[in-house]
């Protein structure tokens, strides 16, 4: 088939349905639900109903299109009848303080246990001196006293009255108790009157004195261990005084909680810590403020740290966590100086976003997650052990050895989500064996939608849903359509409408701004260009440089003439979020060779892999088609002129072959013409993107250097229902001063830029390359002739 001129009418999408009819969008119905992502809500519906482990969610797509409200209205919906989730606290391990004890509770409980404790340990601070310093306690415990002291002094009463008998008396000198010899009177013998005795009544008398003071070390001795009884008993009378002034507090505590076991066994080894150590809580108000410090500090391990709490709602969780870090997903264990050491205890545990969203809906930012350092291994281990194991990096990786909490695991039962492009979702599954285990159903996004007569009134609903909900002016009928004409140049396909709502906002906010400017009261057409062209000139510096380096000479570009073996191609680059083309020269040079074709970008490591295959498939293209019968006996060479960047893409590849045709027939093509398209081994011209940007871009540098009416873009047929031009460049088309023509082949092509018949110039390529082999077989001949002789 033949090229064929694009008519003017043809070039973009202009709305022209009467199927809508409005002065304003005001006048319309909110849209409430998604516009075109049934099949992620599908999947939204099926990840957050499943039960069974690792069916988290993976929600891709552009960025831009409202995932994660979308995500967030839905989940809002779904929770809306959901059952609240438990509270969750720690508390201390009596036996082993170092591995806190972590306790559910009711919905909204945690926080009544909590207070419940601290009155009771209130209460415990005013009860128990109280108890001390009471009659009933004092007669009691003097009464041991008493009691231990008659006992003391009836032993020492009886050994004296023995001693008394064999005039035998006890004496006290200097604290030190002793027996000495005395008469029947009750003196005690001086040593002069002992050494008047009998040597046989001076021994009797001296065995006497020994035994008794033997028997009176014997009875000091055994007093500290009467004095150890009578402790002993008045701590049994302390804890049975304690234990029963405990007993009443706790009693209606225990009986709220008796039916949880976990609860009522706290409960129990708190009494029995409470009545362990109640001397802690002897000391008054009225002592040193350093003193109250400590009782406080003292008194902090019958605290309840409670790390989750449902008091305020009647929902399940949906928790958005910001900023994902391995501490924020987790949780942590703090910190406190004390003397210059760091010190924690189970009040020190901070809650992470997996707690809070336990039983409900995490969802995370995946570019977040995976920058964040081992936030990701964090969450799969969670996931994986369907528990929150709260420990430090240094812990988890064996980084430090010191001692510290580690507090009881919470299980784990919460669906995660997360939202990211779909480029992360496949280098994830490629090469992270586990991210497919634990993220079993991917919400795929559309960034598109096609163009029907539905999906035009609910795109129309939407402006006005935005325009209500940021507060903007609404749009007139004019405004509204040509936002959906811009919406189809988004999507770069006539038959589509992008659904890029960060796109479609900002443009309504710009626009609301420009209507503010003019004084009206709807946003309207012109309101919605200017917006357009406002936010293409911000970003257009770098683009029009370009346009005036090439207009002044410095880039190299003909927009009139002839060449050989030289083209206007197309390329496209990125500034922010705008396209911009604009036209590269390509040349090819070929000389009788060995049939390679060498692309120097590749050569030069400045091309990527598709480039370099689209070269390899011109290659393969000349190969086939001409002079199948002969050795392929040329060498050329293909080059991006002034190119000094990467070149990557095919959609220059009918470029290039162009190119090469024109050097090997010898036949010059015009310069007015640019081309874009892909283009197989067949010699079909293949669709490419980017074909507005480019398009405009060549337009653009013709009228910076005057239209002539020959200047002309050629472009793949299958691109034509990708057309959505500037308003300038249609009117341009439509008045004769620019042309876009549309090819199947690159015969089509070929026939465009030369003015000659296909048959000719494939005649003359052909002859060309016979030539060539003729040639190369002569100097082969030649060259073998010369080595025979060289051998003889």
């Amino acid at each position: 088939m033949s090229a064929w001129q694009v008519p003017a009418d043809t070039l973009s999408f202009k709305y022209k349905s009467d199927h809508i009819s409005f002065q304003a969008t005001d006048e319309l119905e909110d849209l409430l639900e998604p516009i075109g992502q049934e099949r992620a809500i599908e999947a939204l519906q099926f990840g957050t109903n499943i039960k069974c482990p690792g069916y988290n969610i993976y929600a891709l797509g552009s960025s831009g299109i409202g995932k994660h409200e979308i995500i967030e209205q839905f989940l809002r919906q779904k929770v809306s009848n959901g059952q609240t989730p438990l509270d969750w606290a720690y508390v201390n391990n009596f036996a082993e303080p170092g591995k806190p004890i972590a306790i559910s509770f009711p919905a909204g409980t945690a926080k009544i246990f909590q207070q419940q404790i601290r009155q009771l340990v209130e209460d415990l601070r005013t009860t128990v001196p109280s108890l001390y310093e009471s009659e009933r306690y004092r007669t009691q415990r003097d009464s041991l006293i008493k009691e231990f002291k008659e006992q003391q002094d009836k032993a020492l009463a009886a050994l004296q009255e023995r001693a008394k008998k064999e005039n035998i008396y006890l004496l006290t000198i200097r604290g030190s108790l002793f027996f000495a010899q005395g008469d029947k009177d009750g003196n005690i013998l001086d040593e002069a009157t002992i050494s008047q005795l009998s040597p046989e009544e001076q021994k009797a008398s001296s065995e006497r004195i020994s035994k008794f003071n033997n028997d009176l070390a014997n009875l000091i001795n055994q007093f500290p261990i009467e004095e150890r009884q009578m402790r002993l008993r008045i701590k049994n009378l302390n804890r049975e005084m304690i234990s029963s002034a405990v007993e009443a507090l706790v009693s209606d505590i225990k009986k709220k909680y008796s039916e949880d076991r976990k609860i009522s066994d706290y409960i129990q080894s708190m009494v029995r810590d409470i009545i362990d150590n109640a001397r802690d809580f002897r000391r008054h108000q009225d002592e040193t403020l350093e003193v109250r410090e400590e009782v406080a500090s003292t008194l902090r391990r019958y605290e309840v740290n409670v790390i989750v709490e449902h008091s305020q709602t009647t929902k399940l969780p949906i928790i958005y966590e910001d900023n994902p870090t391995f501490m924020n997903l987790v949780g942590q264990i703090e910190h406190i100086s004390q003397l210059g050491a760091l010190i924690t205890d189970f009040t020190l545990i901070r809650t992470g976003a997996l707690h809070r969203a336990n039983s409900g809906y995490l969802v995370l930012d995946a570019f977040k997650l995976l920058s964040s350092p081992y936030a990701w291994e964090g969450l799969k281990r969670a996931l994986k052990s369907e528990q929150i194991r709260i420990e430090s990096l240094g812990q988890v990786y064996s980084l430090v050895s010191t001692v510290t909490l580690k507090p009881e695991p919470i299980p784990l039962n919460c669906k995660v989500i997360l939202i990211g492009e779909s480029d992360l979702y496949h280098l994830l599954t490629q090469y992270d064996p586990e991210f497919s285990e634990l993220f079993r159903v991917s919400a795929d996004f559309e960034s598109d939608i096609v163009r029907d007569e539905k999906n035009e009134s609910r795109f129309v609903r939407l402006l006005g849903s935005l325009a209500r909900k940021y507060n903007l002016k609404s749009l007139d009928f004019s405004g509204a359509t040509r936002v959906l004409e811009y919406s189809t140049r988004l999507s770069s396909d006539n038959e589509r409408l992008s659904i890029n709502l960060r796109e479609i906002t900002d443009l309504l906010k710009e626009a609301d701004f420009f209507a503010k400017e003019s004084k009206r009261d709807l946003i309207s057409n012109q309101d919605i260009q200017k917006a357009i062209d406002a936010q293409v000139h911000r970003a257009s510096r770098i683009y029009e440089k370009v346009i005036e380096e090439t207009k002044r000479g410095v880039l190299l570009i003909d927009v009139a003439g002839e060449s050989i073996g030289q083209v206007n191609g197309l390329s496209i680059f990125e500034f922010g979020n705008h396209l911009f083309g604009h036209p590269t020269r390509i040349t090819a040079i070929v000389r009788m060779g060995d049939g390679h074709v060498v692309d120097i970008e590749r050569e030069v490591k400045m091309g990527g892999p598709i480039h370099s295959k689209g070269v390899l498939i011109l290659s393969g293209f000349l190969k086939s088609r001409f002079a199948t019968d002969v050795p392929f006996s040329i060498s050329a060479s293909v080059v991006f002129e002034q190119s000094y960047g990467l070149v990557e893409g095919d959609s220059a590849s009918m470029a290039e072959l162009v190119a090469l045709l024109s050097a090997i027939s010898q036949l010059p093509v015009k310069q007015s013409f640019a081309i874009t398209g892909s283009v197989n081994q067949h010699g079909e011209a293949q669709a490419v993107g980017g074909i507005n940007q480019k398009i405009e871009g060549f337009y653009d540098l013709c009228c910076h250097k005057g239209l002539t009416g020959d200047q002309a873009v050629i472009i793949p047929r299958s691109n034509i229902n990708h057309l959505a031009l500037r308003n300038d460049v249609i009117e341009s088309v439509r008045r004769g001063q620019f042309s876009i023509y549309a090819v199947e082949t690159i015969d089509d092509c070929m026939h465009l830029l030369t003015g000659m018949p296909v048959q000719m110039i494939n005649e003359k390529i052909e002859a060309r390359l016979r030539t060539f082999a003729k040639q190369l077989g002569k100097i082969m001949r030649l060259n073998e002739a010369d080595q025979n002789l060289l051998s003889m």
